[in-house]
């Protein structure tokens, strides 16, 4: 099928014309044709007619391509400009080109025709859809432009509408909105020659093209009202009318209403320039909706606020009167802990200038307290729920002192959102006599249980060695004359163990009180610690264990108290033994660095159970699986006080079964502390 085209042939020669027009023909072009050969004749047909494309000789009798290259730039007409000639140079060529010609090629070329004619048609074609973009756009722009002038929702109204009325004059522009308590739709403005006014009611649910697009929430367009099925007649010339949503994402506002005296006088790119006008005009109108809404409860508001206002000061004058007369410490905080108003008894308990407001409560405390206060402070703060802390204080002296605090959220304060009311007072007093009352409470149940285990063990332990004495010293009162010198002595013998025993259970138990009542002192002097320990362990072999003793270092100068060491390693040795099998082996190991001697007594005894283990350094305490083996429970206790006042440590690792081993740490320079050797 042939493709329409129109072309102006500016030529002298008929033969060359028809030659371009049969080149034309076989490239499938039904050619509507004009030849003109003058300026003037190509004047006239550009006025009177439309054409798609000018094919131009370029040198002729009364004219050239030159010239009419000229008249179409005048003419301000966008053609595509092809030159065809004869014999022309490349300058004159190059010229053209330069000038505004598309193309330029030979007559003896001409199948470069078809394509340069189909290339520059289509640029021709871009070019004009790019002109009506371009209009598109600023007939948008200048029609949103009015929309930012206005300062109520009658006046936004009246420059919509004028704006559309300006940018096309051809048509009568209306502006409705819905009232959707009244189910109706309300004309606000209206702008245009037939000025079109109307009381008449329109109804969201009624007949008409403006109800139409407003149920449909979409564009109604009615080129010939006569034919259209949903339009209402009225008294003026309407000939075609378009109905156009304003809408928002909370649904259609109301509709632009645009009437013409013509029909089909709307284009597509009106539609297109239009309904991008109505959605910008329906933001603004929603805008100025909200903007009104805002201001009609302004008054209502107005005296709403002056009461709450003096609510407030009221209430503040209360605050202010709480404040200033509380004995307490008060601080209103930030939820971040920044300090915004404080009391004068602030001042005076912490002894810190009155203004001290945007400055962190983080300076009035411990360090290592801080998250425990800002855990507090994000729990008052997010659940409003009151919180009561204590913590240890800083005064401005830096002296300190132990505080309690109180906690609770308030919504407001002085226009301030979400702060936090904090209630300070010195319990110093208060949490010592807590303590002392603790302390005494603890120490009296301590005595009680120690009073008890006194009472058991001194009633089994001193009835023994009476009960030997009482024995002894009867057979010797009765039987005397009848019992030689070795019998006699073998019972003066058992009476003087039992003295002994109960001598060496006294000692202990006066020890032991010593020690609790904190008479337990350390007097170093200087001692050999080996050769001590060497004569401890000749002293202890007197059983048939083998202690093994073991030395390690330096261990000739100390400064130690040799008193309180025999209450510490012939307990551990002792102990070691009685609990451990017969000629079994105990270890005794001394070892010395530059600071400290460290003391090892290992057995393969019974050993500890380990529930025992927590409790085995207690007064009286004794494991449970010691059977039938002697004991009162105070050596390892008496052991633990004389370590603790050679500033030393005491430990023990135990396995039931197997054996217990007991580690002694002490400063080789008591009393100093015990330190890490270098």
């Amino acid at each position: 099928m042939s493709i329409p085209l129109r072309v102006l042939i500016v030529e002298d020669s008929e033969d060359d014309a028809a030659m371009l027009l049969r080149e034309l023909k076989r490239g499938g072009y039904a050619v509507e044709y004009e030849r003109v050969q003058t300026e003037a004749a190509m004047e006239e047909s550009l006025d009177t007619r439309s054409w798609d494309i000018i094919l131009s000789d370029y040198s002729m009798p009364e004219f050239s391509a030159p010239a009419a290259l000229r008249v179409l730039q005048r003419k301000e007409i966008d053609l595509p400009f092809i030159i065809i000639s004869g014999t022309v140079g490349e300058d004159a060529a190059v010229d053209s080109m330069r000038s505004g010609a598309h193309d330029f090629f030979a007559k003896n070329h001409l199948t470069r025709l078809i394509p340069a004619l189909k290339r520059e048609l289509q640029e021709a074609d871009d070019r004009r859809q790019h002109r009506g973009v371009q209009h598109e756009l600023r007939a948008l722009y200048n029609a949103v432009s009015y929309l930012f002038n206005a300062d109520s929702l009658l006046k936004l109204s009246q420059q919509i509408v004028q704006a559309v009325v300006t940018e096309f004059v051809k048509a009568d522009c209306g502006l409705m909105l819905v009232d959707k308590d009244r189910r109706q739709i309300r004309r606000v403005a209206r702008a245009g020659k037939q000025q079109i006014v109307t009381d008449a009611p329109i109804f969201l649910d009624g007949a008409g093209i403006v109800p139409e697009a407003i149920r449909t929430e979409k564009i109604v367009y009615a080129p010939d009202v006569a034919v259209h099925a949903n339009y209402v007649p009225n008294e003026y010339d309407t000939r075609s009318e378009l109905a156009i949503p304003l809408q928002t994402q909370k649904g259609v506002l109301g509709v632009l209403d645009l009437q013409s005296v013509r029909s089909n006088a709307f284009s597509e790119l009106d539609l297109r320039i239009l309904k991008a006008f109505a959605e910008r005009a329906a933001a603004v109108i929603e805008s100025m909706q909200l903007y009104e809404e805002i201001n009609h409860h302004a008054a209502e508001l107005e005296s709403r606020v002056a009461l709450r206002t003096a609510e407030l000061q009221r209430a503040k004058d209360n605050v202010e009167i709480l404040l200033n007369n509380s004995s307490d410490a008060i601080l209103v905080i930030h939820a971040d802990g920044i300090i915004y108003q404080t009391n004068p008894a602030f001042s005076q308990l912490f002894g810190i200038p009155y203004e001290v407001s945007g400055q962190s409560i983080h300076k009035l405390m411990e360090p290592n307290q801080l998250p425990m206060v800002d855990v507090a402070l994000r729990q008052v703060s997010a659940e409003s729920r009151s919180q009561r802390i204590d913590f240890l204080a800083y005064r401005g002296d830096g002296s300190t002192f132990m505080a309690e605090a109180a906690l609770a959220h308030v919504a407001e304060f002085e226009g301030q959102q979400n702060l936090i009311i904090c209630s300070v007072r010195d319990v110093t007093l208060r949490r010592q006599a807590e303590e002392d009352l603790r302390n005494a409470l603890e120490k009296e149940k301590e005595l009680n249980e120690l009073k008890s285990r006194f009472i058991s063990m001194t009633s089994h332990e001193f009835r023994t060695p009476l009960t030997t004495i009482s024995t002894a010293s009867w057979i010797l009162r009765q039987h005397i004359d009848k019992l030689n010198e070795t019998e006699r002595n073998k019972r003066f013998d058992r009476i003087q163990q039992a003295i002994t025993q109960m001598t060496q259970l006294m000692d202990e138990i006066l020890t032991l009180g010593k020690a609790t009542a904190g008479r337990l002192k350390c007097e170093p002097a200087p001692l050999n610690l080996d050769a001590f320990c060497r004569e401890l362990v000749d002293e202890l072999r007197v059983t048939t264990h083998t202690i093994a003793y073991i030395t390690q270092g330096n261990c000739n100068e100390a400064l130690m108290d040799e008193k309180l060491l025999r209450h510490i390693l012939p307990n551990l040795i002792t102990n070691a033994i009685k609990y451990s099998p017969e000629k079994s082996e105990v270890r005794f190991e001394l070892t010395c660095d530059t600071v400290n001697a460290t003391f090892r007594v290992t057995d393969q005894g019974i050993g500890i159970p380990p529930k025992d283990q927590e409790h085995i350094f207690e007064s009286f305490h004794r494991a449970q699986n010691v059977g039938r083996i002697t004991g009162t429970g105070l050596g390892l206790a008496i052991a633990k006080r004389a370590v603790d006042a050679h500033n030393g440590h005491i430990t023990f690792e135990s396995r039931e079964g197997i054996g217990t081993t007991f580690i002694v740490v002490l400063p080789l320079n008591s009393p100093l502390p015990l330190t890490k050797p270098n």
